[in-house]
């Protein structure tokens, strides 16, 4: 593997070349956007139940805490620009406008002639900064999301609305999808959902995991865990955190968190809560504290802050 990267607490850039075939999808999420443009090789890709066989040429938009994953079917070079950020990193003034380029149903999130509108170049602007200093970097990579952005949504409103492809989920696997996310901190059981719709338990996990990469309990323990971190960080204990996201106990939580993130959900509540001072003092050119070191900005990369979530295997967009 080869390309470049780029890392902070707000952003994550690569340029990757790769010539490796996997065998299945390697579905994983991550509580933040993704911006993926793909440049050659032969793979396919699932972005909640839609599933493409990519062409050159092809952007996609990936929201925070959605499943998705590549399959790569040879050895053949597999090259792609991949841009990770957090919206905190946008202007305030701009942000909810940027993030419109953003929104939509997965399948109009396949943005296969984006590579016509010079999306392309937009992104091999990243590349140029690769050997700039840090500082400056730190500083321009924010500027060059947000017109990449623009130009994005620029891209989406000249776009007509394709024909839906037959990609999408079933109607069981969106009406139960909905369900867990609006009840995901309620008591849920796979028996329960299986009555409710009418379907067995065996075919429900079957076609859920078909369309969304994860089992119906594997998804709904990613809803949760994702939840719950954003409690910890908003500063509630681990044991009343537990209880808010829908844990039955605390054991199970303290289970289901390890699992995820491979820590403790009081060693993150300790740490994220320090991280937030330490992204406030970076927000605001303020001195980082002493004894942190990563590329020289005072905090951790965006991966080490925010760490990914995988139900399945190691990711490979």
């Amino acid at each position: 593997m080869n390309g470049c990267r780029m890392d902070s607490a707000l952003y994550s850039f690569s340029h990757t070349r790769s010539q490796v075939a996997s065998q299945g999808y390697m579905i994983h999420a991550h509580p933040f956007y993704e911006l993926y443009y793909f440049v050659r090789g032969e793979v396919d890709y699932l972005l909640s139940g839609v599933e493409r066989q990519l062409r050159p040429g092809t952007m996609l938009v990936i929201l925070p805490n959605e499943f998705h994953g590549v399959r790569v079917h040879s050895a053949a070079v597999y090259e792609r620009w991949t841009l990770h950020f957090d919206p905190d990193m946008l202007g305030v003034e701009r942000r909810d406008l940027l993030l419109e380029a953003a929104e939509g149903d997965p399948a109009l999130r396949f943005l296969e002639d984006a590579g016509a509108w010079g999306l392309e170049e937009t992104f091999a602007g990243f590349d140029s900064l690769a050997g700039v200093e840090e500082g400056l970097q730190r500083k321009l990579i924010p500027l060059f999301t947000e017109a990449l952005l623009g130009r994005l949504l620029v891209y989406r409103r000249n776009l007509p609305l394709p024909a839906r492809p037959n990609t999408r989920p079933s109607d069981v696997v969106k009406q139960v999808a909905a369900y867990l996310n609006e009840h995901f901190t309620e008591r849920i059981t796979l028996d329960g959902l299986a009555e409710k719709y009418f379907i067995s338990k065996s075919h429900l996990n079957m076609i859920f995991r078909r369309a969304m990469g994860a089992t119906v309990m594997e998804y709904l323990s990613h809803k949760r865990v994702t939840y719950a971190q954003q409690l910890l960080i908003n500063g509630l204990p681990a044991a009343q955190t537990a209880e808010a996201a829908g844990f039955g106990d605390y054991t199970s939580f303290y289970r289901h968190y390890v699992k995820h993130f491979g820590r403790s959900p009081n060693r993150d509540y300790s740490r994220l809560t320090r991280e937030q001072s330490l992204l406030l003092r970076e927000m605001t050119d303020m001195p980082p504290a002493a004894g942190r070191t990563s590329q020289g900005t005072g905090t951790e990369s965006l991966w080490e802050r925010l760490p990914e979530i995988k139900p399945g295997e190691e990711s490979g967009s």
